[in-house]
Formats: structure tokens, C-alpha cells, sequence
């Protein structure tokens, strides 16, 4: 009987143990006059939470949400971030009950 031999198998490839990682940008300083302006904005932004909080109820529609939320904005001088975003045409982004997706603000208080 002949002996058996064992065929020579390629190795696979090993990966390195560390991989690099991708460079990270350097972090964007604030200024103290721009962390006073987020600031602000963190405020306005609070109470048109707030305005909006007292009129959610069943029944009451988007569009009439997104009109409080103007009027708050106005009150303030300030502008949504939401109006004009991609020809987006309402000053919140709003969704009813479970909805995975927002939708812009109707006048019918069922959508």
C-alpha cells in the first residue's frame, strides 16, 4: 500500500488584525456669539413645543398645528427650517398616531 499524501492547500488570506479608520473630520468650533444664537434658537423652538403641546388633542387638524406653530415662529422673528426644504411646503413636520412617515400639514383632521 502506498503512502498517503496530503495535497498542499493554498492558505486563505488573512485580513489584518487592525484596520485604519477613515480620518474623522476636526470637530467645528462654535463661537460664543454662534453658541448664543443656538441657544435662541433652542428657545424659540421650545415654545412653539409648548404651543403645540396645549392643542394637540383628537380632532385637530395638521394645518391647524402648523398655523401655532407660524404665529410662535413669527412672534420670535424667526423662520422654519422645515418651509422651502426641498420644496417642502409646511413650518413643521408632523405625522398622526403611529405613522413611520411625516407628511406636510392638511386642513382634514383624519390625515
Amino acid at each position: 500500500m502506498g503512502r498517503m499524501f496530503r495535497r498542499e492547500q493554498s492558505r486563505p488570506q488573512r485580513r489584518p488584525l487592525a484596520r485604519a479608520l477613515p480620518e474623522r473630520p476636526a470637530p467645528i468650533l462654535k463661537s460664543p456669539r454662534e453658541i448664543q444664537i443656538m441657544r435662541e434658537a433652542g428657545r424659540i423652538v421650545a415654545r412653539v413645543h409648548a404651543a403645540l403641546r396645549e392643542l394637540v388633542r383628537p380632532g385637530v387638524s395638521t394645518w391647524e398645528l402648523d398655523q401655532v406653530a407660524l404665529e410662535v415662529l413669527q412672534k420670535y422673528g424667526a423662520v422654519s427650517s422645515f418651509l422651502g426644504y426641498r420644496g417642502y411646503p409646511a413650518n413643521i413636520c408632523t405625522s398622526i398616531n403611529e405613522e413611520a412617515s411625516s407628511r406636510r400639514a392638511t386642513s382634514s383632521a383624519s390625515t
